[in-house]
């Protein structure tokens, strides 16, 4: 009974909710990291319970240990590699301008309509486009002693159809309540970054001598984004009245990153990162949070949950022909992971 108690005792559950909210998107994410946490402890008391007892002329010579400090000495990883492959489930928003042209094509009497051709603004919540939609998402991460350089893509697709009810513009397309609006959207985004781990402390070494029960490690990032935007907005039952724009832009961005692990199999990591390409009529700024919770009861493989918010100010042209899109791109996303 009193091993009983102890073991029962030190197997307490641990749970963490992180709320996290975007705006346009309204989205949030609890993470629960109770479930791994108490299976890592188990293990770490089964461990210590049938660990072999050392007598005297004994040496433990799986597990050097510094002389001075008493400390485990772990060799060198020089070499790491980890596949992300992951869907996410993600939503946009924001205010959306497209080019009208010149000159104006007027298809009725809607208030938003301008005589003088210029474009009017629309917020993709009132258009009924921002349905959150699954998409294909995935990194790859490679490390060389304290460097670090990764790749990262998404690609978000969405066709749409909407009855409005507001009045206004959008490019050529002028829309009044009752209206309906047909919309589709590829996005495609993709990251390219180098890194330097400026921290690393490792706390409390395993009785089994694997590793140690916490970690923690900040690193420096920077590298740069690439955004292609594909929208196209029809108005139903009325000709001349499709608009589209397609386009590119690339930006320089520079952030950081911060991560704990626990009992060397759970893995909690928040990146934060920024960018901005300011470049006259065609332009992009940009800021990006992801927080990542990954469970690895097996040393290469694991489980992940997280939730990342990239929020985005792209134009291009000016005037009439004017392209704006002060939006964001948000949701849950969950995969596998490959560590070797």
């Amino acid at each position: 009974m009193p091993m009983y108690s102890l073991i029962s005792g030190r197997l307490r559950t641990l749970r963490a909710n992180v709320g996290v909210a975007c705006i346009g998107t309204g989205i949030g994410i609890g993470v629960g990291v109770g479930m791994p946490l108490a299976v890592a402890q188990a293990q770490e008391q089964a461990s210590m319970a049938t660990a072999p007892v050392l007598t005297t002329g004994q040496a433990a010579e799986a597990t050097p240990v510094d002389a001075e400090t008493n400390a485990i000495v772990e060799p060198a990883k020089k070499f790491s590699i980890s596949f992300e492959p992951a869907v996410w489930f993600a939503g946009v928003g924001g205010d959306l301008k497209l080019p009208r042209g010149e000159p104006p094509v007027l298809l009725g009497t809607a208030p938003g309509t301008s005589s003088s051709g210029a474009n009017g603004e629309a917020d993709i919540n009132d258009l009924g486009f921002d349905d959150p939609q699954t998409s294909a998402f995935g990194e790859a991460n490679i490390g060389y002693g304290r460097y670090r350089f990764n790749v990262r893509g998404v690609y978000f697709s969405q066709d749409d159809t909407s009855t409005v009810s507001t009045t206004g513009s959008i490019g050529e397309v002028d829309y009044a309540p009752s209206d309906t609006l047909t919309g589709s959207l590829d996005f495609l985004l993709f990251e390219v970054q180098g890194g330097y781990r400026v921290y690393e402390l490792a706390e409390r070494p395993r009785q089994n001598g694997d590793g140690y029960v916490f970690r923690f490690y900040a690193d420096v990032m920077g590298g740069a984004r690439l955004y292609n935007v594909d929208w196209t907005i029809d108005r139903e039952g009325v000709s001349n009245s499709t608009n589209s724009f397609d386009d590119s832009w690339i930006e320089p961005t520079i952030g950081g990153k911060l991560g704990v692990t626990l009992y060397e199999q759970i893995d909690i990591d928040l990146e934060v990162n920024v960018g901005a390409a300011p470049f006259g009529d065609h332009s992009s700024s940009s800021w990006d949070a992801m927080l990542g919770f990954t469970w690895r009861p097996i040393e290469n493989l694991g489980v992940q949950i997280g939730f990342r918010n990239i929020s985005f100010n792209l134009k291009d042209g000016d005037g009439a022909d004017e392209f704006a899109w002060d939006g964001a791109l948000a949701g849950l996303f969950a995969g596998v992971v490959l560590k070797f």
